[in-house]
């Protein structure tokens, strides 16, 4: 039925005309509301479950006068007597107003009535409003819509071209069967060209952050000798020379810059500057104290050509069902970070637009956005308004406006409680509360207060020392040829920052801000900080591999996590996600312990566990949160008993026995719950009924991977048990409760699994009917998100079964040059389950894919902050969608501690090198990974390869392990013959190209030769 509001509108427009059948929806043309050619309004799609393709535009659109959306289609033939029919939801009274307009020219004023709700609900919540066009000529045409006032928030899922009259179907799935408008999509900040072809599209990606000139630059560093102070002016002498010279704060000499003097200690801060890259070196009498590297090097050197992309390339990456970026990189061979970056842009504007420089700017910049209610209190809102910002006035930021956001990062120390945000365009201060993007509102750092003449076009964005939670941004005016480079950090002294001009450097304490008289307070500082977190660093596995890119990515992830905590309280992330209601989130705690002992980091794993069970698991073992899954108690009986076997610290274990104990019959309850009940539906027996996500906390089932990881917790918490005289009837009984579950599972999967090819493994059983697409609606979105990853990671299943589970997750839109795809973002924060299953069914080169693509595409490349969402498209405005959260930003060292080494959970084998790219095989390369735990004691090895072998130097763990694998792939042209440990033959499987060693305990060396 045509809702009345519609019928009175329709009336204005449409002639009385004779009774008619309605039209088919068929015979009607759609078009997203997302699918649009030019908006301005809108953060970020919002994804209903209802809206068509489970996306809409919305987000704030219409909340403030003048925003608007445009669309560019074009008829293949004539259409007479046109209507076009919006679908859109409203919560808000009284309706939204907006100017609708064809061609240029005014059509009418539509009015969206409140529906009741932002279409999150039933599909009463979305309606239909009506509007006639006339008659339209074959060809293209464009689509205005502009709103005519303030708080007129309106989700547009998209509209309908039909002829009148017409009944629109109102439910999604007959939505997505109607025939699609012919679109023209507009990627702005002109980064497309209209003449490449998406055939003929294959970028590769410079790595400017970690540039390939750096290797040999670095070998030319000559660091001078200090010799002696006279006043504030210091003797140095040449190191290959031996000449001697004198310089004071401001000089230089043999090309180094002296830029600061410090008292504690007396030192002298020198800072050398190649193209792309820069360090500092501390001196005193005994040499240098300190070298930080630089990610910004020459200001000039900032200026980088821009990626372009074919004209219809983001429609055909979001549409596609199989993962067209991840199958071209693929195609190539063995995925790199250069082959993976091009495909889709950094987290960040590319270009940094100059104010009023962009070819799309709107000139509205004076409205403030509206903010809506928050419709959701999960961890994860959603609505319209629920990522409202102010947009900030030209006139205080100096690098201009930009397009939506962007991404940020953030500063703090071990203890900080509020953090400092870090926005894109150099601003510094506390990000507001709110879920999703935001900026900075009241900030304690302004550049624009500093640089009024300049109007950066260029940016680049990185960490002081590689790791350090110390950020070195520099910006670039290619107008003027003028820049500054900005350094920010936070101590337990206070905040900091250091901006370098033409004039050298200048510091400022925050909070209060004010300037520092000279840099040495600033200098001084950051020479604490670096020694801080250097000793952390050294404190975790060692490794120095081909690419220092994934060492420094996956530390400063370690380093983050720290300070997201508040002292040794848990913090999901920031924004929201910083509310202490979100503190008891298990996969923090869950994924902090997992990434702390994997690289060795065991007295934080410690500190991080004995948090959780002594605050935050009530007295009947439940965890106290408002919606912990099934699966993370499983989890969190595997993590204590890894830390265990790490550590071998039993009296910790006697210490923790009883609160893990009480977790564990929590398991058992729900075990025996689900035995006890009489209204068994087929494939349910016995399986443990609850909940999945905090987010579907409400959607309780027998959910596959909740009794898949009780499974795990239960065998190994048995297994452990039954290796002491005291416990082991206890773990002999666990571990019969497990075996008995395995069976109710085994047989559910067989019951419920439906054929196809791939088979389609459901989320829980009574799922008959396959997902047609992995993003199709919120169930499907989840499951492919979360809770497939959760049934791989918890090693249950066949690798038949994972490899269906795989391969159907690819071939139906699960993924993106390898991440997990989420409603239309990617959403990676569970990703490293994924990825141990791939590395699980030997899906070598898929692991890296993901990997790859992780570091490019879901966490920005030169801060490596990790966000819960980001945009896949577009190409010049990708940015987060929802703010940073830990469980992501420990994704690459969990990945990349994997690609070296990696434990087997269902059998005693220990991998090395199991993910190493093949390139670092390569004849020159040499690498090592020292004092990585494992579960069977540390374990070191050095990599060394020339044109004939490689040869790898081991020291394997104290504990005999079944099996080491070492897999040393050949070079793409050649092949490896035979293998030799100490001398002698060894066991070598030329097909997987690995080494097989079995118990061995003592250092060896392993050669393998062409």
């Amino acid at each position: 039925m045509i809702p009345l509001q519609t019928v009175a509108l329709l009336s204005m427009f449409l002639p009385p005309v004779a009774a008619a059948a309605p039209a088919r929806t068929a015979e009607a043309l759609w078009t997203e509301g997302e699918h649009y050619f030019e908006q301005f309004g809108s953060q970020r799609v919002d994804p209903p479950p209802g809206a068509s393709g489970g996306q809409c535009l919305g987000s704030n659109w219409g909340g403030a006068k003048g925003h608007f959306v445009v669309y560019r289609f074009c008829l293949d033939a004539p259409l007479d007597q046109c209507i076009v029919a919006f679908r859109a939801a409203r919560q808000a009274e009284p309706e939204s107003r907006f100017a609708l307009s064809l061609d240029d020219r005014h059509a009418a004023d539509v009015v969206f009535p409140p529906t009741g709700g932002w279409g999150h609900g039933a599909d009463g919540e979305w309606r239909c409003v009506q509007v006639a066009l006339g008659d339209l000529s074959a060809g293209w045409h464009t689509l205005r819509l502009e709103s005519l006032a303030d708080k007129g928030n309106t989700n547009l899922d998209g509209f309908f071209l039909a002829v009148a009259p017409f009944d629109p179907p109102n439910k999604r799935e007959e939505i997505e069967k109607a025939p699609k408008l012919k679109l023209r999509r507009r990627d702005r900040g002109g980064l497309v060209d209209e003449n490449l072809k998406i055939d003929d599209f294959a970028p590769v990606a410079e790595d400017w952050y970690y540039p390939p000139e750096e290797p040999q630059e670095r070998k030319t560093l000559e660091v001078p000798a200090l010799l002696r102070w006279r006043g504030e002016t210091a003797a140095l002498r040449h190191a290959e020379t031996g000449e001697e010279r004198t310089v004071s704060v401001g000089g230089s000499a043999w090309g180094w810059l002296a830029v600061a003097r410090t008292d504690t200690p007396r030192a002298l801060v020198l800072e050398k500057r190649f193209r792309y890259w820069g360090v500092f070196v501390y001196l005193d009498g005994k040499g240098v104290v300190a070298e930080i590297r630089k990610a910004v090097g020459e200001l000039a050197g900032i200026a980088r050509p821009l990626q372009r992309y074919p004209a219809g390339y983001m429609n055909w990456v979001e549409n596609s069902a199989a993962d067209v970026l991840g199958d071209r990189v693929l195609a190539q061979g063995e995925p790199s970070y250069q082959h993976v970056a091009g495909w889709l842009p950094d987290l960040i504007l590319q270009p940094y637009l100059a104010r009023g420089r962009s070819p799309t700017a709107p000139k509205r910049l004076t409205g403030r956005s509206q903010r809506a209610a928050n419709p959701r209190d999960s961890r994860r809102p959603v609505g319209p308004g629920s990522g409202g910002v102010r947009r900030p006035s030209p006139s205080t930021h100096v690098a201009g406006w930009l397009p939506d956001l962007t991404g940020y990062t953030f500063l703090a120390t071990r203890d900080m409680k509020q953090k400092l945000a870090l926005d894109a365009d150099g601003t510094l201060g506390y990000l507001p509360a709110g879920y999703g993007a935001k900026r900075i509102e009241k900030p304690l750092f302004d550049p624009g207060r500093h640089f009024a003449g300049l109007h950066a076009t260029q940016a680049k964005r990185g960490l002081l020392g590689g790791f350090l939670p110390a950020t070195d941004y520099g910006f670039f005016d290619e107008e003027s040829k003028r820049g500054w480079e900005q350094l920010a950090f936070a101590t337990p002294a206070g905040a900091f920052v250091g901006v370098r001009s033409e004039g050298g450097w200048k510091a400022f304490a925050l909070d209060p801000p004010n300037e520092l008289p000279t840099p040495a307070p600033l200098f001084e500082a950051l020479l604490s900080l670096h020694r801080e977190w250097t000793r952390f660093a050294k404190s975790a596995l060692q490794a120095e591999l081909p690419e220092r890119r994934l060492v420094d990515s996956s530390l400063a992830g370690l380093v983050r996590t720290r300070i997201t905590y508040a002292g040794d309280r848990p913090k999901y992330g920031l924004g929201t996600y910083a509310g202490n209601e979100h503190d008891a989130f298990p996969p923090t705690t869950l994924g902090a312990v997992e990434a702390e002992l994997e690289w060795g980091l065991l007295d934080e794993a410690r500190g991080d566990l004995e948090c959780y069970l002594h605050n935050l698991v009530k007295p009947d073992g439940t965890f106290d949160y408002y919606g912990p899954a099934v699966s993370e108690y499983g989890m969190m009986l595997e993590r204590v008993v890894r830390f265990v076997r790490y550590s071998q610290d039993r009296d910790w274990l006697a210490r923790e026995r009883n609160v893990v104990d009480r977790i564990c019959e929590h398991l058992l309850s729900l075990r025996r719950a689900s035995l006890a009940r009489t209204d068994v539906t087929p494939g349910t027996r016995g399986l443990l009924f609850g909940s999945p996500e905090a987010d579907t906390r409400d959607k309780v089932a027998y959910y596959y991977s909740g009794s898949m990881w009780a499974w795990r917790g239960l065998v190994e918490w048995g297994r452990l048990l039954s290796e002491t005289e005291q416990s082991r009837a206890r773990g002999k009984r666990l571990l019969n409760e497990a075996a008995a579950l395995r069976e109710d599972l085994v047989r559910s999967l067989e019951e419920c699994t439906v054929e196809g090819d791939p088979e389609f493994l459901p989320p829980y059983p009574g799922i008959g009917e396959p997902f047609q697409s992995m993003v199709q609606d919120q169930l499907a979105s989840y499951t492919n998100y979360r809770y497939w990853l959760e049934m791989l990671s918890a090693d249950f299943l066949s690798p038949e079964q994972a490899t269906a589970l795989v391969e159907y997750r690819r071939r139906h839109q699960g993924e993106c040059l390898g991440l997990t795809r989420f409603m239309g973002r990617l959403d990676d924060w569970p990703y490293a389950n994924y990825a141990r299953g791939l590395l699980t069914l030997d899906r070598i080169e898929h692991y890296q894919l993901g990997y790859y693509g992780h570091l490019t595409t879901h966490q920005m490349r030169g801060t490596f902050s990790d966000f819960e969402q980001v945009d896949i498209h577009d190409v010049a405005e990708r940015t987060y969608r929802a703010d940073y959260c830990v469980p992501a930003q420990l994704t690459i060292p969990l990945l990349t501690r994997w690609l070296l080494v990696f434990e087997e959970r269902a059998a005693d084998r220990l991998w090395l090198g199991k993910a190493a790219p093949r390139r670092w095989f390569a004849p020159g390369q040499r690498w090592s990974v020292k004092a990585a735990p494992t579960r069977w004691g540390r374990v070191s090895f050095e990599v060394e390869a020339t044109e004939k072998r490689v040869t790898v130097r081991l020291t394997p763990p104290e504990r005999k392990a079944e099996m080491i694998l070492l897999r040393v792939p050949p070079p793409p042209a050649g092949r490896f013959l035979r293998a030799a440990v100490n001398g002698k033959p060894a066991e070598w499987d030329e097909a997987r190209a690995v080494v097989v060693l079995r118990r061995q305990t003592a250092p060896c060396e392993v050669v393998v030769e062409r």
